[in-house]
């Protein structure tokens, strides 16, 4: 398969809240460059090996947000439980993986960044970020959940501007004291202007920077929610680092780099048609939130990406097309596994089935592979959170 590399205008307007704009100019790569259903992938996906950690009473099966760490001294996973306002962290050099620290964050109070938190960064024991839901106030707190500093990275929410929504697939990220987040694509609105679904905060001069690099399709008509941003990134030689940016309703993604560098690559999946992506039609734009959402999960699109910088892969979720009728009868989609090169040369792609077997959104790299959430061992045995670990052979 042919990759092109496309290169594009990078302008950067820097005041507080102001947006980086770019015209993206590129050709559409063919369809036919494409793989047909059957083809012989080079490489193949398979279950190798799981990890087992022990899970408290009061800790449940779903995490928001999963972070991986690893230094010399130090090999840990920090959990997030749903709407918990806790931080669990594992030590994964112990033989049981047992629990090593818990921190819970009030809702209120000196120590509170207002409300429940949405998000977090591990940067080190004595630096941890993590995001107000609602307040959009970041912190800056220790182990011991003290907190150290704040930040305020929206001081209202606005309709048109992108929503700081840290996920795993959207990590809470800290580089040369600047942070980073992907947003909520913003809704259209009348006289307003899309502002940028990426975010960056500089923590020295308490600026804000919306970064545009919203996908042409997004003005094709109404997508809400589906128009969604994930995000991952990766820190080379000399503190370079690139960000690859995947949107839902887009087979190819964007990257660009903190020195200047913008680029598009099409990642596609051989179950996806990129032309059954499509809006809302009238008929459901006026539906309520629960219609809008069971339309919106019925149909294909592309999900969050991940970066293996031990094997030098890049990892893309997607979701096969479904019927609306299926969807209400829990007759759900099949979720795909996409394994790519650095050269963007896919090298397999993998049927995570069935589809209510893995968590595809509770995931995180080692160099050993890509770990998964098994939600159907959790089910057998909910004392341990089990992850089985896809190697690439």
């Amino acid at each position: 398969m042919r990759y092109i590399l496309f290169i594009m205008v990078f302008v950067v307007v820097g005041c507080n809240n102001k947006t980086k704009q770019n015209e993206i100019a590129y050709t559409q790569p063919q369809k036919q460059d494409l793989q047909p259903v059957g083809y012989t992938f080079s490489k193949t996906l398979k279950v190798k090996d799981e990890l087992k950690i022990p899970l408290d009473a009061e800790t449940t099966f779903y995490c928001e947000n999963i972070q991986y760490y690893n230094n010399e001294d130090q090999k840990l996973l920090i959990t997030m439980p749903l709407s918990s306002n806790t931080l669990i962290i594992y030590d994964l050099y112990d033989p049981q993986n047992k629990q090593l620290k818990k921190i819970k964050i009030p809702d209120e109070g000196p120590n509170s960044v207002g409300g429940e938190i949405s998000g977090f960064y591990y940067h080190n024991k004595d630096s941890i970020f993590i995001l107000s839901k609602f307040s959009f106030k970041a912190g800056l707190i220790n182990s011991e959940g003290t907190i150290k500093d704040t930040y305020q990275i929206l001081k209202e929410y606005l309709p048109y501007n992108p929503v700081p929504t840290p996920s795993t697939f959207s990590p809470m990220s800290y580089i040369d004291n600047k942070l980073y987040f992907s947003g909520s694509t913003p809704d259209k609105k009348k006289g307003k202007k899309y502002k940028g679904s990426f975010i960056e905060y500089d923590i020295k001069t308490r600026k804000t920077t919306f970064i545009d690099y919203n996908p042409e399709r997004l003005n094709e008509g109404y997508w809400a929610s589906r128009g969604r941003l994930f995000y991952d990134y990766l820190i080379e030689v000399n503190n370079k680092t690139t960000f690859l940016l995947s949107y839902t309703i887009s087979d190819s993604i964007v990257g660009f780099t903190n020195q200047g560098d913008v680029f598009k690559k099409w990642l596609p999946s051989i179950h996806i048609n990129n032309d059954d992506i499509f809006p809302f039609s009238n008929e459901f734009k006026k539906a309520d939130y629960i219609e809008r959402a069971k339309y919106s999960m019925a149909q294909p699109r592309f999900w969050g990406i991940k970066i293996n910088p031990y094997q030098k892969l890049i990892y893309r979720f997607a979701v096969e097309k479904n019927s609306y009728a299926n969807f209400k009868k829990s007759k759900f989609s099949n979720i795909y596994l996409i394994v790519a090169n650095y050269d963007f040369e896919i090298l397999t792609e993998k049927n995570l089935f069935p589809p209510t077997k893995y968590q595809n959104d509770m995931c995180f790299v080692t160099k050993e592979g890509i770990y998964i959430a098994n939600k159907e061992k959790y089910d057998e045995d909910d004392n341990y959170l089990t992850f089985d670990l896809f190697v690439l052979e």
